[in-house]
Formats: structure tokens, C-alpha cells, sequence
């Protein structure tokens, strides 16, 4: 079983790379509705006339309506995964493992170390010791769990 320190800092990650999805894909809706807006009008082209008709507005509502539905799905898993790290980040807070409780310390209500150590009733120096631990543990299975998540990816 994983540490729960771990867990939420994988959610943390996944969180934020929904959050930078759902940013690109506002932007994206932007930009086409920008492009799209009527500029001064370039008298130098000559006009041709074709046969097809082409319906600006028409395929502007289409496109739209595609990025809107992107923008729906993306929202909705940012506020999924936003809910569910909150929820995480209650039962981190109620934890009673002494890692999860310096993680909460030093990484969610950013207390200085001295103050940690009074509240865990260690030394100043065993509580730097956790917190290196603290570190390693997520840089290590943070990194395979991004490996694996590559890896998955690449077989599909």
C-alpha cells in the first residue's frame, strides 16, 4: 500500500495537467473565435466567384460547437480530479502516520521545521530526515508511476 502523502501527490500532478488541458482548450476557443472576427477588409485581392457556397457562419457554429463539447469533457475532469484531491487532502490531514502528518506540515500548511519538530516530538535533525525521506519516496515512485503511464500510453 502506498503512503498517502504519495497518492495525493500523484492526484496533485494529475490535477494540474487536467487544469493545463482544460487552459488550452479555452485558449484554443479564443483564438479561433478571434480569427474569425471581421478585420478591415484587403481590397488588393481581386474577387472570384465559385460555384460552392461557402457558409462562414455555418462552419464557424460547427467548429465551435466541437471545441465547446472538448471544453465540457475537460471541465468536468478537472472538477473530478479537484474534487477527489480535496477529498484526499482531508484524509492526509486526518492521518495519524507520522510521514503523512510531517507532509501535511511542511508541503500543505508550509511550516518551518522547527515548529514540525515540536509538533511530532522529534528532533530538529529527525525531522529533517523524514522530510528527506518524505522526498526521495515521491521523486522515486513519482517517476515510475510516469514511466508506467508512458508506457501504457505507447501500447495503446
Amino acid at each position: 500500500m502506498e503512503e498517502l502523502f504519495i497518492e495525493y501527490e500523484l492526484l496533485k500532478r494529475e490535477c494540474k495537467s487536467a487544469k493545463r488541458e482544460y487552459d488550452k482548450s479555452l485558449e484554443k476557443k479564443a483564438e479561433y473565435y478571434y480569427s474569425v472576427l471581421p478585420g478591415a477588409s484587403d481590397t488588393s485581392k481581386e474577387l472570384i466567384k465559385t460555384e460552392c457556397t461557402n457558409d462562414k457562419f455555418l462552419n464557424y457554429t460547427i467548429r465551435i460547437q466541437e471545441i465547446d463539447s472538448e471544453i465540457d469533457v475537460r471541465k468536468n475532469l478537472y472538477g473530478n480530479l479537484s474534487y477527489r484531491l480535496k477529498l484526499k487532502e482531508i484524509e492526509l490531514r486526518n492521518s495519524k502516520e507520522l510521514l503523512d502528518r510531517i507532509y501535511t506540515y511542511r508541503y500543505l500548511d508550509r511550516y518551518k521545521v522547527n515548529k514540525i519538530a515540536r509538533l511530532v516530538e522529534y528532533s530538529r535533525e529527525q525531522t529533517y530526515r523524514k522530510i528527506r525521506e518524505i522526498d526521495k519516496k515521491i521523486n522515486n515512485d513519482t517517476k515510475w508511476h510516469k514511466t508506467r503511464f508512458t508506457i501504457v500510453l505507447w501500447e495503446k
